[in-house]
């Protein structure tokens, strides 16, 4: 008789990593956000770094709870478009909360995303305001 581990179909889990590369590919293969691409961009908080590299970086400006892309593209009244990318239960950090609330205070749109689609709908949408 076959282990049950062997026998049960588990979804392989998709990384925060592979859905926002594969955003940023898609925007690189659709004309209309492909034109955008200068002002969507990537910001490189998150990921385990030494303890040496992650002083060096807070000491250049580097901020806990910024969102994972930033859109600065304005569509009145919003000043830009900012994507938090989640997958599976995960959750925002206290930071990333504090940091949410304070983009929004400030007329910023605010999305988590937990797949590329969600994340390209939510970008289109935001654009043709």
């Amino acid at each position: 008789m076959r282990d049950a581990k062997q026998t049960s179909v588990n979804k392989p889990k998709i990384s925060e990593f592979q859905i926002q590369k594969d955003f940023f590919t898609q925007i690189s293969l659709d004309p209309k956000l492909k034109k955008y691409r200068r002002l969507i961009f990537a910001v490189p908080n998150g990921g385990s770094r030494n303890i040496v590299e992650a002083s060096r970086m807070k000491q250049a400006g580097v901020t806990p709870g910024v969102a994972d892309v930033l859109c600065l593209i304005p569509r009145s009244p919003y000043h830009g478009y900012l994507i938090e990318f989640k997958c599976g239960y995960n959750k925002q950090s206290q930071a990333q909360v504090e940091f949410m609330v304070a983009v929004v205070d400030q007329n910023y749109v605010y999305a988590v995303c937990n797949s590329t689609e969600k994340a390209i709908i939510g970008l289109r949408d935001y654009l043709e305001l």
